[in-house]
C-alpha cells in the first residue's frame, strides 16, 4: 500500500499554491511536469511553470501567459520499502522503483521483463536482480549521431545501485545504462548486450562500473566516461565494440578489466571541453583489437598506465603527437608515464611528450 498522499492542484495565469511537506521531499507529475528532489532543490521540467523552495514549503508559480497546468503533488513518509517486480512483468520497473521511494529496494525476480520505453531512475534507489533476471528492452538506435534513450537512464539524483541484472535488446538498441548528472552510482555484476553503447556516464561523479559483461554490435562504444570524476572501472569484460573503454574527465581509476576484440581497446581523449588526465590506468589486459589496444590522443595528459598486458593489438599502445587536419587540430599527450613492468614486449609508438619505462 502507498505511504504517499496525493493532492491536484491547479495553476491558472498569475496563479500560485503553496505547499508544506511532512517528509522532506516533493514530487510534482502531470503529463508535463515532473520531479523528485528535496525540498530545498525542486524543479519542474514544464514550459512556462517554475517552482521556488525554501526549508519546509515549496511554492510552484505559473508565468503570466501560462495555460491551465494540472500538477499532483506527493509527499513520501521517508519510509524507504523493498518491492519485488515479478517475472513476466511488462513495463514493470518504473512503478516499482516509485512504490519502493528514495532509500528502497527495487528485487528484480528471475525469469524475463518487458521494458517497452526508456525507465528513468530519479531517486537514490537499489535495483537488484535474483539470479536469471532479464530486462529486455528496445530503444532507437542513433548510430552514433546523437545520444539517444537508454534501457535504465539515472537521472538527476544520487547514490543508485544496479546489480546483477541481463540488459538485453531484440534488437541493436541506443544505451544499456546511462547515468546523467547523478553521483555516486553504482553499476555492478550485470550483463549488457544488443545495445550501441553500454553504460554512459554523462556527469556524475564517484560512479562505481564493476563486474560487469558488456558484449557490443562490432560498432559503439562499451563503457564511456565523458563527464565524471574519480570514476573507478574494475573487472569487466569488454568486447565488440569500435571503442571498448573511452575515458574522458579526471582522476579515475580503470583496473583488472579484459578488453579485447574491439577496434580500439582504450581511447583516452577529450569530450567537448573536457580532457582526460590523471587517470591510473593498471592490470588490465587489452588483447585483439584490430587497430589499436591503448589510444592517448588529444591533449590527454598526466595519466599513468602500469603493468598492463597490453598484446596482439594492431598497435599496443599509442600515444599521439598534434595532429593537424584541414578542419581541427588535436593537440599532443603529454605527461603521462607508461610502465611496462613484467610486459617487455609490449609495442609503443610515443609521438607525445610522455615518458615509457622497461
Amino acid at each position: 500500500m502507498s505511504n504517499n498522499r496525493m493532492t491536484s492542484l491547479f495553476l491558472r495565469s498569475n496563479g500560485r499554491v503553496r505547499c508544506q511537506l511532512s517528509g522532506g521531499r516533493l514530487a510534482l507529475e502531470s503529463l508535463e511536469a515532473r520531479a523528485l528532489m528535496t525540498a530545498v532543490a525542486v524543479d519542474v521540467d514544464a514550459p512556462d511553470c517554475s517552482v521556488v523552495a525554501a526549508n519546509e514549503q515549496c511554492e510552484v508559480k505559473a508565468a503570466p501567459d501560462a495555460a491551465e497546468l494540472s500538477v499532483s503533488v506527493a509527499v513520501h513518509d521517508g519510509q524507504a520499502k523493498t518491492v519485488t517486480l515479478q517475472a513476466g512483468s511488462v513495463d514493470g520497473l518504473a512503478g516499482a522503483i516509485a512504490s519502493a521511494g528514495p532509500g528502497g529496494t527495487v528485487l528484480v525476480e528471475s525469469g524475463m521483463h518487458i521494458e517497452s520505453a526508456s525507465v528513468v531512475v530519479d531517486i537514490p534507489v537499489k535495483i537488484i536482480g535474483q539470479p536469471g533476471a532479464i530486462i529486455e528492452s528496445a530503444t532507437t538506435p542513433t548510430h552514433g549521431a546523437a545520444q539517444g534513450e537508454a534501457a535504465l537512464h539515472v537521472d538527476g539524483t544520487h547514490d543508485v545501485l544496479i546489480e546483477g541484472l541481463t540488459i538485453q535488446s531484440p534488437s541493436v538498441s541506443n544505451i544499456g545504462i546511462l547515468i546523467e548528472d547523478s553521483p555516486g552510482v553504482t553499476v555492478q555484476n550485470n550483463q549488457i548486450s544488443g545495445h550501441e553503447v553500454g553504460v554512459l556516464v554523462d556527469g556524475g561523479d564517484h560512479t562505481v562500473i564493476r563486474g560487469n559483461e558488456i558484449v557490443g554490435i562490432d560498432d559503439g562504444v562499451g563503457i564511456v566516461n565523458s563527464l565524471g570524476r574519480h570514476t573507478q572501472i574494475f573487472g569487466n569484460d569488454v568486447s565488440h565494440f569500435f571503442i571498448g573503454v573511452f575515458a574522458s574527465d579526471a582522476k579515475g581509476r580503470m583496473q583488472f578489466n579484459n578488453v579485447s576484440d574491439n577496434f580500439i581497446g582504450m581511447f583516452f581523449c577529450k569530450w567537448d571541453t573536457v580532457t582526460a588526465s590523471g587517470w591510473h590506468v593498471a592490470n588490465n589486459e587489452v588483447s585483439g583489437n584490430a587497430i589499436i589496444g591503448v589510444l592517448v590522443r588529444d591533449g590527454a595528459n598526466t595519466s599513468r598506465f602500469i603493468n598492463n598486458a597490453v598484446s596482439g593489438n594492431g598497435t599496443d599502445i599509442q600515444m599521439d603527437g598534434e595532429l593537424v587536419f584541414p578542419d581541427v587540430t588535436f593537440p599532443r599527450s603529454f605527461d603521462n608515464l607508461v610502465a611496462l613492468g613484467k610486459h617487455k614486449d609490449i609495442s609503443v609508438i610515443n609521438d607525445g611528450d610522455n615518458r615509457v619505462n622497461g
